[in-house]
């Protein structure tokens, strides 16, 4: 290349003259002062990449090689092109001279380089077309940029994060097995101490005894603690959606922590709102671990007063439903500075809090972590000295039977029960009966109550004294009720205690109560409980307000029947002996087949069984029958709809009764499918 050519092309010259729309460009003062002393390589080439129009300065910098040789050969730039990005490259590059292209378009590429000495070089490469005034494409113009140092930095990162990762699942692992080796000595530790408990020590030797017992618990607590905050922080806790009782899940957690409660003289009160589900899907021991944690820590920060477990429904359709739990309890309450630390792992609201009640203060940790793995959110709000209250909203899906009996229903519109309670525990009796006929008052006032119910001719049936009243003795209270002479008709007197001696029952007994109900009373309990001490009275006192007359046991019809809930087995199972009925139980589908071959003239059976339903088991017996033998059998459903019924029906059921059952349904029942029965007792059940 002469003189004259070199003092034609600025920044080093070009091997062919560009257009004069690039020219101008190019000899312009500050693209010179740009590209030259750019860090960066400028570079221009022709519309179909066979001529290198200009390369910046820099080309010699990172590539390590000539400007000039670049100018002669265009096609060396791709072959400093590692093999293993060359062929991606060439394609790049094919599309690129075949595509139409738009003015906007902007083309970023990353590929590594091979200096001659060897090194490796990471490049970024932003290029664009270039067009003259008539919109025509004459060429590419770009900027590659040396990335190698901040690639080697994004290696690093990606390489730190596989060791932590390595790290992690090492840690994992390790927990895993440190907890597996813990446990085994722990359990043999606990179990032998419990052994011990129960043998004749020396005195002295029993309080040592519990100690370590309650020791080797707390380890085993905060080893589990531990594990389930690792697995939850790396993933690996994955939610067992199964079908749960909600009731039934709360309850056995609240009987757990009675004794607790009960050795601090805390009341621990259960509150559902009338329309709680609690047939619902979920995870039982996420919710299980969630709600031990928070009744826990209520139950270990608070010296007196009261803790609630109450449920209330948020949303509700016919398939799911969207719970609210709130735990609340009168404790030492947390500083509003300390809200937003309360649920980081290891942290307590103030450090002496470690001292005094001992944790970790992983449980907030983990009961955060478990609701919103459930889908929920949790909140909390607190007032130092007044107490605290978490309030967790977790979404349910719902079972298809949400229909619950109520052992107290035919009793609600005719029975009037007056509760006395100077605590927030009657308010909740109160709901938990469910009658406009109840009421709630204190111990003071309630002689005045029950004279003034009188005078309206509207005497209460049943009174629920407290012992532990704060205004009054209950038993003294229990006697003077008793020894009201202005009373006409005595009420039935029941009296709620905590678990007492055999003795102190018999006390009350001799006062005047008729029955104790011992705390806790869940509500799952209250109305069966309420139900068989009214029905006792009432047959040995007055025979009024019965809900339905006894009737003579002379049928001695043999019944089967297939239920899973407790509560619902002792309501039908009174109802059936009333009416004359010999009752055999079957909780579950191996019981029920097992105990079918038996003679029975009727079978109820649970349509809504876990495990195997009671469409399959009836399915299942007919075809053991055969067409020799035809035992009748009635579905038990909380369905009403017709398209169950048929399933039933289609299954081999002869009839449907849907819950709640009342006493007249059964007489239909047994009158049409009973078979076998005297004539007399026929006669009988008739009238």
């Amino acid at each position: 290349m002469d003189k004259s050519q070199k003092d034609h092309l600025p920044l080093g010259g070009f091997i062919a003259t560009p257009s004069s729309s690039l020219n101008t460009v190019l000899n312009s003062q500050y693209f010179i002062r740009l590209a030259e002393k750019s860090c960066n390589v400028f570079w221009i080439r022709s519309a179909d990449y066979s001529i290198q129009l200009y390369v910046s300065p820099a080309y010699e910098t990172i590539w390590g090689r000539s400007r000039q040789y670049l100018y002669k050969h265009p096609e060396s730039w791709d072959s400093y092109i590692h093999p293993e990005d060359c062929q991606r490259m060439a394609l790049k590059v094919g599309e690129r001279s075949e595509e139409l292209v738009m003015h906007e378009t902007i083309y970023n590429e990353h590929y590594r380089i091979i200096r001659p000495d060897g090194e490796i070089r990471f490049i970024k490469d932003t290029s664009f077309p270039i067009f003259d005034d008539e919109d025509n494409c004459i060429g590419f113009a770009g900027i590659a940029e040396d990335v190698t140092r901040e690639q080697a930095y994004e290696q690093s990162l990606i390489e730190a994060k596989e060791r932590a990762e390595s790290a992690n699942r090492a840690k994992s692992e390790f927990l895993a097995m440190i907890s597996h080796e813990l446990r085994i000595p722990l359990s043999g530790i606990i179990g032998m101490a419990q052994l011990l408990s129960v043998d004749c020590l020396l005195p002295g030797q029993h309080d040592q005894v519990e100690d370590i017992i309650k020791a080797s618990e707390h380890l085993l607590s905060l080893v589990n603690d531990l594990l389930d905050l690792n697995r939850l922080e790396a993933g690996r806790i994955e939610l067992q959606q199964a079908p749960l009782d909600l009731r039934q899940l709360i309850e056995d957690i609240t009987d757990i922590l009675v004794f607790q409660a009960r050795v601090k003289g805390l009341e621990l009160l259960v509150d559902y709102e009338g329309n709680v589900p609690n047939k619902v899907i979920g995870d039982a021991r996420a919710l299980r671990q969630v709600l031990l944690n928070l009744l826990g820590n209520a139950v270990k920060f608070t010296d007196q007063g009261y803790i609630t477990v109450a449920i209330k429904p948020m949303q509700l359709t016919s398939e799911r439903a969207t719970l609210e739990i709130t735990i609340k309890d009168t404790g030492i309450g947390i500083p509003a500075d300390k809200l937003n630390q309360i649920f980081d792992r290891f942290h307590q609201a103030d450090s002496s809090y470690s001292r005094r009640y001992g944790g970790l203060g992983m449980g907030l940790t983990l009961s955060k972590a478990y609701v919103e793995l459930m889908g929920g959110h949790m909140d909390v709000e607190s007032q130092p000295g007044q107490g605290s209250t978490f309030i967790c909203t977790i979404p349910f899906a719902l079972q298809n039977a949400t229909t619950d009996i109520s052992a107290w229903e035919d009793y609600q519109s005719t029975v009037r029960v007056l509760i006395v309670d100077d605590t927030l525990r009657g308010e909740v009796l109160y709901k938990h009966i469910g009658s406009s006929l109840s009421e709630v008052t204190t111990g003071a006032n309630a002689i005045n109550i029950l004279l003034t119910a009188q005078r309206r001719k509207e005497p209460f049936d049943v009174v629920i004294i407290d012992q532990q009243l704060a205004s009054i003795d209950a038993m003294q209270l229990g006697a003077r009720i008793n020894n009201q002479t202005s009373l006409v008709l005595k009420p039935m007197l029941l009296l709620l205690m905590p678990p007492s001696p055999i003795t102190a029952k018999e006390r009350a007994k001799a006062i005047g109560f008729f029955d104790c109900l011992t705390k806790p009373v869940h509500p799952s309990e209250l109305l069966a409980l309420l139900t068989a001490s009214w029905e006792k009275w009432t047959d040995k006192n007055h025979p009024r307000k019965k809900a339905a007359p006894a009737i003579p046991v002379s049928a001695h019809w043999r019944v089967l029947l297939v239920e899973d809930s407790p509560v619902v087995q002792r309501v039908h199972i009174r109802m059936l002996e009333k009416l004359g009925c010999q009752v055999d139980l079957a909780e579950n589908a191996m019981q029920a087949l097992a105990m079918c071959a038996n003679d029975y003239d009727v079978i109820f059976m649970d349509v809504g069984l876990p495990e195997i339903s009671g469409l399959e088991i009836t399915e299942e017996i007919r075809h053991r029958e055969g067409a020799k033998k035809h035992t009748p059998i009635i579905a038990i459903t909380g369905f009403a709809h017709e398209e169950d019924k048929n399933n039933c029906l289609a299954a081999g059921m002869d009839a449907v009764a849907t819950k709640p059952i009342k006493p007249e349904d059964l007489k239909e029942i047994l009158l049409k499918w009973g078979g076998n029965y005297s004539t007399d007792f026929a006669k009988t059940i008739q009238s």
